[in-house]
């Protein structure tokens, strides 16, 4: 699995996959897709077969855990998405086009106010999940701001923003 994720179809020459690399061209590539979007989609489309299959995976990851007699604590997903973005954090996005296989210029992307909303279904689906099968959920997306001081691109934290979040895990 961590060759699939670690590898890519932008290969130069005849190679096709190339591994990421350390200097984030991978990450320069994908947002310069993105940037060049044909077209932002401001609309979601029906969430609720993907709501439901998120609902029965975290409910399977409750299960595993309980039968091996672990207790955990699961943690919404914090994200930079937010409506009203700036030229600049705009810019770090690189998330929410085509599927991987298919990413190239001029494909379609959702719009950053229309990613946040998803990304608050599920997150209120996880709370309800949880609030269910009686889990502690901390509410990390409720608590850290979604600014680039938190985040380096979509959802990945810079230095200050894993601080945070640490804290806020440490504090419950």
């Amino acid at each position: 699995l961590w060759k699939m994720v670690n590898w890519h179809p932008w290969g130069s020459g005849g190679d096709r996959l190339r591994p990421e690399d350390e200097q984030g061209e991978f990450t320069a590539m994908m947002r310069g897709f993105r940037q060049k979007a044909s077209r932002m989609r401001q609309r979601l489309p029906p969430m609720g077969p993907g709501l439901e299959a998120y609902a029965e995976r975290v409910n399977r990851i409750i299960d595993v855990a309980e039968s091996h007699g672990v207790e955990i604590v699961l943690i919404s997903q914090p994200v930079l998405w937010r409506p009203g973005l700036s030229a600049t954090e705009r810019a770090l996005l690189w998330n929410g086009g085509p599927p991987l296989l298919q990413i190239g210029e001029g494909g379609v992307y959702f719009s950053a106010s229309a990613l946040a909303k998803a990304m608050n279904l599920y997150n209120d689906r996880l709370h309800s999940v949880c609030k269910a099968r009686g889990v502690p959920c901390l509410k990390a997306a409720s608590v850290l701001p979604r600014t680039t001081e938190v985040f380096y691109d979509d959802a990945h934290f810079t230095d200050t923003g894993s601080a945070l979040l640490a804290d806020f895990v440490a504090a419950h």
